[in-house]
């Protein structure tokens, strides 16, 4: 890879605007993956006719100015999926097929001190990623200029290129300073340990157990879960197994929180489990060095073998151990059964003419909102006595 400052990413630097440099480097002229109508694009990626020009650059570099990007303002969670989005990636730097469009539009702003300061340290400018999200520049203490969203895309591209240069005076005319409310600054917030979070990770086969720990050892409750009004339809043991599969399923929905649930309230129960149920092993991925959390007792060929789904969402798929053949998962029929059970259990409900009860009890409870708001009864009735006049007048027209 060619070592050269001016040519590798710079480390505040956005996606569009390193893209954007490298297509000028090499000459090509159609930015219509990159920037639209009055602004950039939010999804920019490199033109298929030059992909091959990234390839001298090795992954990890165009992985970390990406994920720059696309973490910003973002939470991460260690139960997130951390190569969920290798995909976009792919398809940002080595497109498989040719396009015409780079998402919606993203406002064009930068700072004209820190375009000159860059020209004259390092000889070329840049747009800071920054810039996306920001109206003011903290460095220089001043508002941001913003090129207007009214420029066609041709425009566009001229002022870009005379921003790259601070060409001042040509562009005097389509650019203003950025005016924000300070309740609607979006700063980028992101702490070293955010950065350190995203090394570490929860593999699918660690999360099944924890969902396991839960549900047998915890007094954990997931939020918003509650059984099913079954009426009478279900004898007790299916009502039990079909309010233990929602449980599962709400925390599966809700595994971070209860996971920061049992870390405050059931430290030590927790601890114990993690350290005899799980471990973590380094994996390298894009060249780049990850830790996974996994299960003790599952091994890659299970996910494999059983689940193909959480096998493909792995952090660490294929590259821990993977020493089986393909084999397609099967579908789990205890699960069918109970998703079964469930939509009759809801058919049920419509037969006894369940949600008509609910209907009912809905308008009586706005109805009840209206009264009050209305300052009683007679009130209620004198409003809605007048409502009923003036529609039957507006249609006297029509009936004559």
């Amino acid at each position: 890879m060619n070592q050269a400052s001016g040519i590798c990413p710079q480390s505040d630097e956005s996606l569009q605007s390193f893209i954007h440099r490298m297509m000028l480097r090499v000459g090509w002229s159609d930015f219509t993956t990159l920037i639209t109508h009055g602004g950039w694009g939010s999804n920019p990626s490199v033109p298929y006719e030059v992909k091959q020009e990234f390839d001298a650059f090795d992954a990890s570099i165009l992985l970390d100015l990406f994920e720059n990007q696309y973490y910003a303002n973002k939470n991460y969670s260690l139960f997130d999926g951390r190569f969920s989005h290798i995909s976009l990636f792919q398809e940002t730097f080595f497109p498989h097929k040719k396009k015409t469009f780079c998402g919606s539009r993203v406002p064009l702003r930068f700072c004209r001190a820190c375009i000159e300061k860059q020209l004259h340290e390092r000889g070329f400018s840049y747009f800071k990623l920054d810039w996306l999200y920001e109206a003011f520049c903290e460095i220089h203490a001043t508002p941001l200029l913003k090129v207007k969203e009214s420029l066609s895309l041709s425009k566009i591209k001229n002022t870009l290129k005379f921003v790259f240069l601070a060409d001042w005076h040509e562009i005097l005319d389509v650019v203003s300073e950025e005016v924000l409310l300070e309740d609607e600054h979006h700063k980028i917030e992101e702490s070293d340990l955010t950065r350190y979070n995203r090394m570490l990770s929860f593999s699918p086969c660690a999360k099944r157990g924890l969902v396991e720990y839960f549900m047998s050892s915890s007094d954990y409750y997931p939020t918003g879960c509650s059984s099913i009004a079954d009426y009478g339809f279900l004898s007790k043991i299916q009502r039990d197994l079909l309010f233990k599969k929602r449980k599962r399923d709400s925390l599966q929905s809700h595994l971070e929180e209860a996971y920061e649930y049992e870390l405050s309230n059931n430290y030590h129960s927790l601890i114990e489990h993690c350290i005899k149920d799980l471990e973590i092993m380094a994996i390298h991925h894009f060249g780049k060095g990850h830790w996974v959390i996994k299960s003790t007792s599952r091994k890659c060929v299970d996910c494999l073998r059983h689940n193909v789904d959480d096998f493909r969402s792995c952090p660490a798929a294929g590259i821990i151990s993977c020493t089986g053949g393909y084999l397609s998962s099967a579908e789990n029929q205890c699960d069918k059964s109970l998703d079964s059970l469930e939509s009759d259990v809801e058919l049920h409900q419509r037969r006894l003419k369940v949600t008509d009860g609910e209907r009912f009890v809905r308008d009586s409870i706005e109805k009840s909102r209206a009264i009050t708001a209305a300052g009683g009864p007679q009130a209620y009735r004198r409003e809605r006595e007048a409502r009923l006049k003036a529609a039957a007048k507006a249609l006297d027209p029509l009936i004559s």
